[in-house]
């Protein structure tokens, strides 16, 4: 009887792993937290707590940047608490304890990759599907959301369908499939992995994100150079003859090859890459007053405005916007300390995982979005990112 209740918990507290995996990439993950309740309520039900005991060190290197964030909020919090601004970082503490004392279950850790894999494509394709929809019945191919004006099936026209969906988080769940579907190729028949292969690509290329375009790009370059060295470099160059003539008349790629690059926000001069180049020039600046401990987590955007507002920036100052980059958000919120802390969490499995591969591609993908987005400050980003580098960890242990 005991047995069969602990079975019973066991396997609810899988499938619940499962379906956090699924929900992350989907247009619901702000649900998400009913599903991280329930996992917490099994983790004490089945006991695992008592494994903690077991833990080295290394288990707590993330929860333990939760705690620096938490202190950095305290310490430096200027109008009020409020529980709001540290309560997605509890995602943080709270599921790298899912996974301590977890013992290698492949087909656990298979069943969650699928799982993922699942979702990103499932919810693109609805995503698709009403967009068309959309277009056949109202006869119009365009949208207008916030200030600029989208076809219905590309980048924000696409992902709308979904409460604050962002292209770029769905590129970035999109090549994480792709290398998911090359990890486990093995199990496709050759006819399912090409059509996989495609889908995703299309995919990412209807999202016309900049970087989820380079980090694509990137996958092809490294499994093509692990198996064919020599053709890898030749498909380098097509890469490259892409970018010159881009035949599928990318639009990101035309603005990005078009645009000078000038630090400015003005209207008449203002793109995507002269405001990138603003908020990053604003955050050094906000970095080199502030370089060993930062501003504080929750400070970052009211330095940043009195930069902007002290350098003329009008446009960014009326958004507020933040430094739009992960590495640059740490720097200006923790400081130096905190950078290399945090650098420090991200690269120590390396010395702990067999497949050594996998998570290598799992960080440079990110790594790759760090550079041009603030991942972690969205709950789905920091959801993705916690979830996965618990599990990545604990199941490819040495």
């Amino acid at each position: 009887m005991i047995n069969n209740y602990k079975n019973i918990i066991t396997k609810s507290y899988n499938y619940l792993l499962i379906f956090l995996a699924f929900i992350i990439p989907s247009g619901f993950y702000y649900k998400s937290g009913i599903v991280i309740a329930l996992l917490l309520v099994l983790w004490i039900l089945k006991k695992d707590w008592q494994k903690l005991k077991l833990s080295k060190f290394q288990d707590y290197l993330l929860p333990l940047f939760f705690i620096i964030l938490v202190f950095s909020y305290l310490l430096r919090v200027k109008s009020g608490f409020n529980i709001k601004d540290i309560e997605k970082y509890f995602i943080l503490l709270i599921i790298p304890v899912f996974f301590i004392g977890i013992n290698e279950n492949k087909k656990l850790f298979d069943r969650i990759l699928y799982a993922f894999a699942v979702s990103s494509l499932l919810f693109i394709t609805i995503a698709l599907i009403y967009g068309f929809i959309d277009i056949y019945s109202t006869g119009e191919k365009s949208i207008l959301i916030t200030e600029s004006i989208y076809h219905k099936v590309t980048s924000y026209g696409l992902v709308r369908i979904y409460d604050n969906s962002h292209p770029t988080f769905s590129s970035l769940f999109l090549n994480f499939t792709l290398y998911i579907l090359y990890v486990k190729r093995a199990n496709f028949s050759l006819i399912l992995k090409l059509f996989l292969g495609a889908l995703i690509i299309t995919y990412i290329l209807l999202l016309n994100s900049m970087i989820g375009l380079i980090c694509m790009f990137f996958l092809f370059f490294i499994i093509s150079f692990k198996h064919y060295k020599k053709p890898s470099f030749l498909i380098l160059g097509l890469l490259v003859l892409v970018y010159i003539f881009n035949p599928l008349k990318l639009s990101k790629i035309e603005k990005f090859k078009n645009t000078a690059f000038t630090i400015t926000d003005k209207k008449e001069e203002r793109n995507v890459l002269t405001l990138r180049l603003v908020k990053w020039e604003t955050a050094l600046r906000v970095i080199k007053e502030n370089p060993w401990f930062g501003v504080g987590d929750t400070n970052v955007k009211a330095a940043m405005l009195k930069k902007y507002q002290l350098y003329d920036y009008k446009y960014a100052a009326e958004h507020k916007y933040g430094p739009h980059n992960q590495y640059l958000l740490i720097l200006t919120s923790l400081g130096i300390v905190g950078f290399l802390y945090f650098i420090f969490v991200l690269l120590i499995p390396l010395n702990y995982v067999i497949n050594k591969e996998f998570y290598l591609v799992f960080l440079a993908i990110l790594s790759i979005y760090f550079l041009t987005d603030d991942i972690l400050v969205r709950q789905q980003g920091l959801l993705f990112f916690t979830f996965f580098y618990s599990l990545l960890f604990n199941q490819l242990k040495v």
